[in-house]
């Protein structure tokens, strides 16, 4: 079986971990109003200033700034002791380049090429495809650019089952090819214990990212948060029971069993940096086994 029980009953039942539904009802947002274009982000050795370039309401409905590069531009500004970090993550809680229209795309480009002239460090994380007028911009400021491109497997339907609105793997892999003079990491979750954290599996990642051009790589568990271990209780059977021998209590994998995936995951491709994300595993950061990690940075502040 080549990914594991666990990819054949997401394929089964459909059920996505992230549970991405797209609304298409966008409204663009013309003015300086409602929340902030910047906020402060803390965590990852990494602390930037971040951009939500679109936010969602309880309804499902999206709402994009219009002016959006005004807004970075006076909020650098205002705010230009923050700004002196040099750094912004596009996308804090939602992922900057999801399918919405092609006015958000032209928003969007401008944003990003007006902070990159400025000489800032462009962060960002993406399971979505990058327009090409997007990554033109991208590709011309190799050193500025920080992306992160999120594929948990090299199995094209359980891909689509888990964001059915994500990039195809063709997509992502084009993708790293096009950004691999930038510091592009490849993240792979979530990963599941016992399935889809073998060395057979993770062998397949490295080798078709490193195909790519990719030599940076972070892995992360997915915490078993209450909707999760209720679709486990439904589903109860073998695999589950295997799975959920890897979390404690809480919902969070192993100590051990993290760093055994680490070490495993490093000596299948020893040429590679690979680590284990510390926004999920913060049991690791002190024991030496992470350097780096680029997931959702916490927000502890809005700046105006």
């Amino acid at each position: 079986m080549e990914q594991g029980i666990i990819y054949d009953l997401i394929n089964k039942y459909k059920f996505t971990y992230l549970n991405y539904v797209i609304s298409m009802e966008v409204e663009f947002y013309p003015y300086v109003i409602g929340r902030p274009v910047f906020k402060r982000g803390t965590g990852c050795l990494c602390d930037a200033l971040i951009v939500d370039p679109y936010f969602v309401d309880k309804s499902g409905k999206y709402f994009v700034w219009e002016n959006l590069t005004e807004k970075i531009d006076l909020n650098l500004y205002k705010n230009i002791e923050q700004a002196t970090r040099k750094k912004i993550r596009f996308g804090g809680s939602v992922d900057p380049f999801v399918d919405l229209t092609s006015r958000y795309f032209q928003i969007l480009g401008c944003a990003l090429n007006l902070v990159l002239s400025y000489g800032y460090e462009v962060i960002f994380e993406t399971e979505y495809n990058i327009p090409g007028e997007i990554l033109g911009i991208l590709i011309n400021y190799p050193f500025q650019v920080t992306p992160t491109i999120i594929l948990p497997t090299t199995h094209e339907i359980t891909l689509k089952n888990i964001n059915p609105n994500g990039a195809t793997l063709q997509e992502r892999l084009d993708m790293m090819f096009m950004l691999r003079n930038t510091k592009i990491t490849v993240k792979i979750d979530p990963m599941v214990p016992t399935q889809s954290d073998t060395t057979y599996c993770l062998k397949k990642i490295f080798k078709k990212c490193g195909e790519k051009g990719v030599t940076r790589f972070i892995l992360g568990y997915p915490t078993l948060r209450q909707q999760r271990k209720w679709f486990m209780e439904y589903y109860n059977g073998e695999p589950f029971k295997t799975i959920m021998t890897g979390y404690d209590k809480n919902g969070h994998v192993f100590h051990d069993l993290s760093v055994l995936t680490l070490e495993t995951a490093r000596e299948a491709a020893p040429n590679f940096d690979i680590q284990m994300c510390a926004c999920k595993h913060p049991d690791l950061v002190d024991s030496g086994h992470i350097k780096v990690c680029s997931c959702k940075y916490k927000c502890i502040e809005e700046l105006y």
